[in-house]
């Protein structure tokens, strides 16, 4: 069996948008009770911060070599 490309995120992003909308809309307090769990996850948590910051480089060096490529800059 053929494994699908991209993630499950990228294949079923309609689905999982309508989901999280629905969530939003049936009960008021999901979405700021959502930012709170993840602002405090970030604050306490030094290991998740940590990996939060390493993923953020790693998508800017990543946008970086495309635009190298295209011979553009990044400011």
């Amino acid at each position: 069996m053929k494994r699908k490309k991209g993630t499950y995120y990228d294949r079923n992003r309609e689905v999982v948008l309508e989901k999280t909308n629905q969530r939003y809309k049936e009960n008021k307090k999901y979405r700021l009770a959502t930012l709170i769990r993840a602002r405090d996850r970030y604050h306490n948590d030094d290991e998740y911060r940590e990996d939060t910051i390493n993923r953020a480089k790693k998508r800017y060096r990543k946008l970086k070599a495309q635009l190298k490529k295209q011979n553009k800059t990044l400011n």
